[in-house]
């Protein structure tokens, strides 16, 4: 996954900390990216989470979210973090164990800033 976004290469702490997260969610993962307005070249992720971002402040009168996980039709979820002023967003396999991967994402990313 890393591959794909060389950008991310240069950040060896970023590099390091979805490194972490991939290895405590034991292998429940298939990706996972960190999406902000200053890393750039992940558009269509990051589109997606600040969409649903302005979902939720615009339908619940809501200050918007921490976390979130949406559901796919193959039993695959979409979950996403906000961290930093952007969104860590991963792709689980089918039917993951959601408990860990949320005590993980809570435990490396713990300033969620409720975007």
């Amino acid at each position: 996954m890393l591959e794909a976004f060389p950008e991310l290469e240069k950040i060896p702490e970023r590099k390091h900390l979805l490194k972490a997260i991939m290895r405590e969610c034991r292998g429940w993962l298939e990706e996972i990216i960190i999406a902000d307005e200053v890393r750039g070249g992940i558009g269509r992720a990051a589109l997606a989470a600040s969409g649903i971002a302005l979902t939720v402040r615009e339908t619940f009168s809501s200050k918007g979210f921490e976390e979130a996980e949406i559901q796919l039709q193959d039993g695959r979820y979409l979950v996403l973090r906000a961290y930093n002023g952007g969104y860590v967003i991963a792709l689980t396999k089918p039917n993951p164990n959601l408990g860990l991967i949320r005590l993980t994402f809570r435990k490396y990313l713990p300033n969620g800033d409720g975007i």
